[in-house]
């Protein structure tokens, strides 16, 4: 039976700087002086017990569609990039989730079937974990694993205050409008888990987080001079494929 022992302080990341700078700049220049190489390399080796435990759980199918998406973006935005990409993978669950830790980026068969309806809601939610994979931008914790690793707490740790997850919605909107996606997806994807609560939960502190993140999201697009109007986009034939296959999966 799994135990793991947390220290006491479990302490939120905070992003702090006065001023939105523009893309290409060292952001997040608080965080990064703060984050230390042990704590990232300590989730990455988190990431790496998860996946060595839970080989039956993870799709072992083709994900270069996945892989092609990320390099993609990663591409558009390389002066923001000095680590390795990190690898993807899928996870053979029903429910709704994805999350990240450095080097490693995760998202659930539910979320691909259910939610992934065309290739910019893809991208936005790779963008928003490409982002905290590079600056590890998690919540502070020291864990001590004793077998397998739950989802539930790898989950978790990726759970933020509002104003961290502000920041790095902005940061993701920069990123799509670089990659050539429509900056409104974004705030498309962020109404779906507004409205689907009970699917994201796992994922949000509680209902009035998403309300609040949604509606702080629309603030800055109007301070932006963005028109929040959403077209929907046609899915790939890559992504129709993936999707396809996993939905003929049992688990």
């Amino acid at each position: 039976m799994l135990k793991l022992l947390l220290l006491l302080a479990l302490v939120s990341c905070s992003l702090k700087y006065e001023k939105f700078s523009p893309l290409g700049e060292n952001f997040f220049l608080e965080q990064k002086k703060n984050s230390h190489n042990s704590q990232r390399l300590h989730f990455s080796n988190l990431g790496k017990d998860f996946i060595g435990t839970n080989k039956s759980n993870i799709y072992s199918g083709d994900t270069s569609f996945l892989e092609k998406k990320m390099t993609n973006i990663i591409s558009k935005n390389e002066t923001f990039f000095k680590n390795d990409a990190p690898k993807i993978f899928i996870i053979l669950k029903q429910e709704t989730f994805h999350f990240s830790l450095p080097g490693y980026i995760f998202l659930s068969k539910g979320l691909m079937e259910k939610y992934v309806s065309n290739d910019e809601l893809l991208d936005c939610i790779l963008s928003l974990e490409l982002i905290k994979s590079e600056t590890s931008i998690y919540k502070k914790v020291r864990l001590f694993p004793s077998g397998d690793i739950p989802i539930k707490l790898l989950i978790s740790l990726n759970v933020l205050d509002v104003g961290s997850k502000h920041n790095l919605n902005k940061w993701a909107y920069h990123f799509l409008k670089r990659s050539g996606d429509s900056y409104d997806s974004y705030l498309h994807w962020l109404q779906i888990q507004n409205r689907n609560y009970g699917d994201f939960k796992k994922m949000i502190k509680n209902p009035s987080a998403i309300s609040i993140e949604e509606s702080k999201f629309k603030s800055f697009l109007i301070d932006n001079s963005e028109r929040s109007v959403y077209t929907t986009r046609q899915t790939s034939r890559e992504l129709y494929r993936l999707v396809n296959k996993l939905k003929r999966l049992r688990i």
